[in-house]
């Protein structure tokens, strides 16, 4: 398994803009990517994704009719594989969050077994109820 993050870090064309490590693993990042191609391949983290800028030029090459657009909102559970072409520029922040204190989060918010957790994969959604301030 490897880190999205470690993935994006070790590109030659994107670039961390913004970074925070939020303790105990998890972390933020802000990202610019241009020109790139990436490939994920099983995740160790859940990552969270949101485009902020751009994006009609980001697409998902293992799925068809996939493309990005500023808002998109993508999950990217732990274990998650996917291939992507970038061909213009776009920026997108992520949130990085380890399995456990994911789990642990849910458990202790949900006042339940932490097994309850079914995390989707989803891949460049309009979900404006969840970017709206």
């Amino acid at each position: 398994m490897g880190s999205i993050r470690d993935v994006l870090g070790s590109s030659s064309a994107a670039r961390a803009t913004a970074q925070l490590d939020l303790g105990a693993g998890q972390a933020v990042a802000v990202w610019e990517n241009q020109s790139d191609r990436v490939s994920y391949q099983r995740a160790s983290d859940n990552v969270f994704s949101l485009y902020l800028a751009g994006g009609a030029g980001t697409r998902r090459v293992d799925r068809r009719d996939c493309t990005g657009f500023p808002g998109a909102i993508c999950i990217m559970p732990r274990g998650h594989s996917s291939e992507w072409e970038v061909t213009t520029a776009h920026r997108f922040v992520h949130l990085y969050l380890p399995d456990d204190a994911l789990k642990a989060g849910f458990a202790q918010i949900h006042d339940c077994d932490a097994r309850r957790l079914d995390l989707p994969e989803v891949t460049l959604v309009d979900m404006p109820h969840l970017i709206a301030p």
